[in-house]
C-alpha cells in the first residue's frame, strides 16, 4: 500500500474568535488519513490560558527559539507544507530549506500572497481574495465549509416575540458600520428588536435593547436565538459566521463588496447591500421584520440551509484540497528523501522571527538582526525589506539608534535602496562607520537637488579636508536649487576661503 502523503499544516491561530482556528478543524476532522497524513504546527509556545477552538485538534508547538531549526526537522519527512499565506517567511524558507516538493499558502484574508515565487499555489477562500493575487495563474478557490452538524438546523426564538438582531465577529475588523451604530436607525421600527453584539473586543455599556456580549464559545446557540445575523465588514475575505448563521436559520444581512457575496444570494437565503449606507441597511431590517412568520421568510430560512448543506460542507471543502494536493503531487513528485535539518535560517526566515520577537522586547530583535548581519545573504523579499525598515522606524522612536542602524544596514547591503530611510539611517550611524561615505555618495546620485543630502555630502567632503569637493558639490547642488540661499551662503563661504588659499599659495610661489 502507498504511504499517505505527509503533510504539514502551520497555523498562528488556534482559539476562539477567528476563522482559520475552524477551518483548521475541519482538516483534523475529514482528512483521509488513507491518502494524508497530518501533523498540526504553531509556530509559537503554548499558551496554557487559551481556550482552544477545537481541544482534540494534537497541535505541535515550537516555541519561541530556533523556530527555524525545529521546523527543519518537522519538515524533513514532509511531501507538502501549507500555511496561513500573506507574510510567513519563516515558514517558507524552512520548507525550501527542507527540500519541500510542495508549498501551499491558503489565503484566509483580503491581501496579496505569493510572497516567494517558490510558492506552488494560493489556496483563496473567496474570489474577493484571489482578485487581489500578484499572479492569478498561481491561484485557486476553495471556499471555507462548515461542520454542519455543529450548528443544526433548529430555532430557539425568544417566547416574549422579541426580534433579535446579531454581529458576530471581532470588534477591530474592519466594518462599514457596527450594528450598534445603527440602533438609531433601526431600534424605532418596533419597541420588540434588540441588537446583541458578539465576538472579541465586542464589549461596552449594555441597554436593555442593545447588548455587548463579548467573546463566546456558545455562538451556535445565540444563531439559535437570533432572526438575522448582521455583518458589514468592508471586503470580507470570506465570511465563515454567514455559513453559521444560515446553517441555523438565521438570516443574513452582508456587505455586497467582499466574499459574502459568494454565498449570499439578495432575497433568497439573506440579503446584500451597500455596508456603508445606514438608510438601505435601515429598509432591509423593516422588509425582514414585515417578513417574520410568513411563508416567504420560512422558504428564505430553508434556503439558507440548504445553501450550506450543498455548496459548503466541511468534507466537501476537505476534499477538494485533497483533490489538489494529490494534483500537485502528481505534477511535481513526492519527496525521496528526509531533508536536510543541519541548515542556518535564512536572512528572510530572521525576519519572520524578528517580526514574531518584537511584541516580546528589542534584545530579542537585536538577536535577530544580528544574525541577518552575519550572513552574506541578502533578503530577498521586498515585504520582508519592508517588514525590517518598520522594526528600524519603529527602534528610532523608541531611542534605539543602535538597533535601527543594523536593521538599516542590513537592507543596505541586500541591494535595498530608499532616500527617506537612508536619510534617517545617516542620522543613527555610529562614529566612523564604513558605510557613511558610500551611503551619501548614493543619496546624492538618488536625488542631487535635495538640500538635506547635498548638506551631508559637504559636511563629508570638509571633513575629509577637501574644500574644493565641498565647493563643487554645492555648485552642481545650486544648479538644480538656484533659489537656495543656505546653499549659495554656504557656497559663497567656503569659495572665498578657497580662493584666499589660493592666494596665499601664489604670493609663495611668487
Amino acid at each position: 500500500m502507498t504511504k499517505p502523503l505527509r503533510l504539514v499544516h502551520c497555523t498562528m491561530e488556534i482559539g476562539f474568535g477567528g476563522g482559520i482556528a475552524r477551518v483548521d478543524s475541519l482538516f483534523h476532522r475529514y482528512l483521509n488519513r488513507d491518502v494524508i497524513d497530518p501533523v498540526f504546527v504553531v509556530a509559537k509556545p503554548e499558551e496554557p490560558d487559551i481556550d482552544h477552538y477545537d481541544p482534540t485538534l494534537p497541535y505541535v508547538y515550537i516555541g519561541s527559539d530556533n523556530r527555524f531549526e525545529k521546523l527543519l526537522e518537522i519538515m524533513s519527512e514532509a511531501d507538502i507544507v501549507q500555511f496561513s499565506g500573506g507574510f510567513d517567511p519563516l515558514v517558507c524558507e524552512a520548507a525550501k530549506a527542507s527540500q519541500v516538493p510542495v508549498l501551499i499558502e491558503i489565503m484566509h484574508h483580503s491581501e496579496p500572497g505569493q510572497m516567494f515565487p517558490y510558492i506552488d499555489v494560493s489556496a483563496c477562500v473567496s474570489e474577493t481574495v484571489r482578485a487581489i493575487q500578484p499572479v492569478p495563474e498561481k491561484t485557486i478557490v476553495i471556499h471555507n465549509g462548515l461542520d454542519i452538524e455543529q450548528f443544526p438546523f433548529e430555532r430557539d426564538l425568544d417566547p416574549l416575540g422579541k426580534f433579535i438582531l446579531l454581529e458576530s465577529t471581532r470588534r477591530e475588523k474592519k466594518s462599514h458600520i457596527h450594528l450598534d451604530e445603527l440602533a438609531d436607525n433601526i431600534l424605532p421600527i418596533d419597541p420588540s428588536i434588540e441588537l446583541w453584539l458578539a465576538g472579541r473586543g465586542q464589549e461596552g455599556e449594555s441597554t436593555d435593547r442593545v447588548k455587548f456580549l463579548g467573546m463566546r464559545t456558545d455562538i451556535d446557540a445565540l444563531y439559535r436565538k437570533a432572526d438575522m445575523m448582521v455583518l458589514l465588514s468592508r471586503k470580507e475575505p470570506f465570511g465563515l459566521v454567514a455559513l453559521e448563521a444560515m446553517a441555523s436559520g438565521c438570516v443574513p444581512i452582508a456587505s455586497d463588496d467582499g466574499g459574502m457575496a459568494e454565498i449570499i444570494t439578495n432575497g433568497v437565503n439573506g440579503w446584500l447591500v451597500a455596508g456603508s449606507n445606514k438608510e438601505a441597511v435601515t429598509k432591509v431590517v423593516m422588509e425582514a421584520f414585515s417578513l417574520r412568520g410568513s411563508e416567504k421568510w420560512e422558504r428564505m430560512q430553508q434556503a439558507a440551509r440548504e445553501t450550506v448543506e450543498k455548496k459548503f460542507t466541511a468534507r466537501g471543502c476537505v476534499e477538494k484540497y485533497e483533490s489538489l494536493y494529490l494534483h500537485l503531487i502528481e505534477k511535481k513528485g513526492r519527496r525521496e528523501k528526509p531533508g536536510p535539518i543541519d541548515i542556518a535560517p535564512t536572512p528572510d526566515a530572521l525576519v519572520g522571527d524578528a517580526t514574531y520577537h518584537y511584541p516580546q522586547g528589542w534584545d530579542m530583535v537585536k538577536s535577530d538582526l544580528q544574525k541577518m548581519l552575519e550572513t552574506d545573504a541578502p533578503i530577498t523579499a521586498r515585504i520582508c525589506a519592508k517588514a525590517v525598515e518598520m522594526i528600524a522606524l519603529q527602534a528610532i522612536s523608541q531611542n534605539r539608534g543602535n538597533i535601527a542602524d543594523m536593521a538599516f544596514r542590513k537592507l543596505y547591503l541586500s541591494g535595498y535602496k530608499d532616500i527617506k530611510w537612508m536619510k534617517q539611517w545617516i542620522a543613527v550611524m555610529p562614529e566612523g562607520s564604513n558605510e557613511k561615505e558610500a551611503v551619501v555618495a548614493d543619496l546624492l546620485s538618488m536625488d542631487g537637488s535635495d538640500a538635506e543630502v547635498i548638506m551631508m555630502a559637504v559636511e563629508q567632503a570638509i571633513g575629509k579636508g577637501s574644500v574644493l569637493e565641498a565647493v563643487k558639490i554645492l555648485e552642481n547642488g545650486l544648479l538644480k536649487n538656484p533659489d537656495s540661499v543656505e546653499l549659495k551662503e554656504i557656497h559663497d563661504l567656503l569659495k572665498s576661503k578657497l580662493d584666499e588659499r589660493q592666494k596665499g599659495w601664489d604670493r609663495l610661489s611668487d
